[in-house]
């Protein structure tokens, strides 16, 4: 994404575009949380009729009971949206990236069925190109671009922060948070 961000060719386009895919996460991954919640599905792993060995030395904790839809899906999916609006080529790269990397493996580990999968990819897909329907794009994306007019600085700092945080799938940020809750609770 960063490197598409500094291309010479049509930026703003293509800026918009990516603004507008990282924008579309947000409700893209709300919208999974709360189908989660309204469909408890249980992971491939916990399934008692589900003979699968962790590959040695492996130590697999996962979170939450439903496992519809993959939340990294959506979160993925969308972004390589967004990369594919920019640029086609790279879009295909990363499409097939996110699916062999990031998807197979998790279907592999018994985390997620394909349809957990294919319902998150659908999910971010669909949400990115709605948020990239150029009536929807210029208003959502319109107060990012102000900011980076007004506090160039500023503004790629916290881009910076949010794209490591969106990779990390925002770990670091929650466990400072849970930090912050034990110390509050006095539980520290």
């Amino acid at each position: 994404m960063w490197w598409l961000w500094f291309r010479s060719e049509d930026v703003r386009r293509i800026r918009e575009a990516l603004m507008a895919a990282i924008i579309a996460c947000f409700p893209a991954l709300a919208f999974a949380r709360v189908l989660s919640w309204i469909i408890n599905r249980t992971r491939p792993l916990k399934e008692t009729g589900y003979i699968f060995r962790i590959p040695y030395g492996a130590n697999l904790v996962w979170e939450g009971p439903s496992s519809f839809p993959s939340d990294h899906a959506v979160l993925f999916f969308a972004l390589a949206t967004g990369i594919f609006l920019a640029s086609r080529r790279t879009g295909w790269f990363v499409f097939g990236y996110v699916l062999i990397f990031i998807c197979l493996p998790r279907i592999y580990l018994a985390e997620h069925y394909a349809t957990d999968i294919l319902a998150g990819g659908a999910i971010g897909i669909f949400m990115v190109l709605l948020a990239n329907v150029p009536s929807v794009r210029k208003p959502i994306t319109g107060w990012a671009f102000r900011w980076l007019d007004r506090s160039p600085g500023l503004f790629y700092a916290f881009a910076f922060i949010l794209t490591f945080q969106m990779v990390e799938l925002f770990d670091p940020m929650l466990h400072t948070l849970k930090i912050a809750r034990l110390i509050i609770q006095g539980k520290s």
